[in-house]
């Protein structure tokens, strides 16, 4: 039996949280890289407090792929570790920029579980159901 109640399940939850998280970035990602350049541009305003020199709709842009690769990543568990440890870093923008910036109370409580939870899965690895692919 696949789902029995003996035994560890430190896989089958570890890949629920990775499932659970990359449904999360992969449908924020895609709906907003479907929008238009504005909302591109809404995203990057809101880390226009990271001077890269770049126009703010790249930046936005920049970020959703950055979401899109992540919730791939943690999905198929492909450099599942960096790709962690990278979507960890963006929370870590968007907490900074909810607390700090912005001001508000709620949201980075939200980016920041997501922070942790992204560090933790990084920490921890992938530990199984993850798709490999063998060189001879």
């Amino acid at each position: 039996m696949a789902f029995n109640f003996s035994g560890d399940k430190t896989g089958v939850g570890l890949l629920f949280m990775r499932i659970g998280i990359a449904v999360f970035l992969i449908f924020h990602s895609v709906t907003r890289l479907a929008g238009s350049a504005s909302t591109w541009k809404s995203i990057g305003k809101m880390m226009n407090f990271v001077d890269t020199g770049m126009e703010v709709k790249t930046v936005g842009l920049i970020i959703l792929i950055f979401e899109l690769i992540g919730g791939v990543g943690i999905a198929s568990g492909y450099f599942f570790r960096i790709v962690s440890a990278c979507m960890a870093a963006v929370f870590g923008l968007y907490t900074y920029h909810y607390y700090f910036v912005a001001g508000h109370t709620i949201l980075p409580l939200y980016s920041f579980g997501f922070l942790m939870l992204c560090l933790g899965l990084a920490l921890t690895g992938p530990v199984a159901y993850i798709i490999m692919f063998k060189s001879k």
